[in-house]
């Protein structure tokens, strides 16, 4: 079987509450990830996630870290429909793995545009949310 290249991707956010607004306080992305932050009316702060190789196939691996200050009000989306494409009999599943955290207060809506899975796709995703107890999360999946 003749091995193909394969994305490998990760980002990570933290925000924090700055008076009124939310902000970030740290940024890292890398590979085929990218976050984006389009000005939006109010005092939250979105991100726009990009997967800069087009799509996801088997193989692939993508890691995300979001971590939500106390207070904080963050909403997290994506440029697009995911696509997952399909893949061959013998080759790995693609990994996704996302970990998000949101402190005393915070607010986090992870609302990304739908998932167009092929035929024949092969992924694993693990998405992982630890909350306070005062803190909201509106997620989709």
């Amino acid at each position: 079987m003749i091995l193909l290249q394969r994305a490998r991707g990760h980002f990570g956010l933290d925000v924090r509450r700055d008076g009124p607004s939310t902000r970030k306080a740290g940024l890292e992305q890398g590979g085929c990830c990218r976050l984006l932050f389009p000005r939006v009316a109010g005092d939250g702060l979105e991100a726009v996630t990009v997967n800069i190789s087009g799509g996801v196939a088997a193989g692939d691996r993508i890691e995300g870290r979001v971590n939500c200050g106390p207070g904080s009000d963050l909403l997290v989306t994506s440029q697009a429909a995911e696509r997952v494409y399909r893949a061959r009999p013998d080759d790995p599943p693609a990994e996704i793995d996302v970990t998000c955290r949101v402190g005393e207060g915070a607010r986090l809506d992870w609302l990304p545009h739908g998932t167009i899975f092929f035929d024949g796709s092969h992924v694993r995703r693990r998405i992982s949310v630890d909350m306070a107890a005062s803190a909201r999360c509106l997620f989709l999946a």
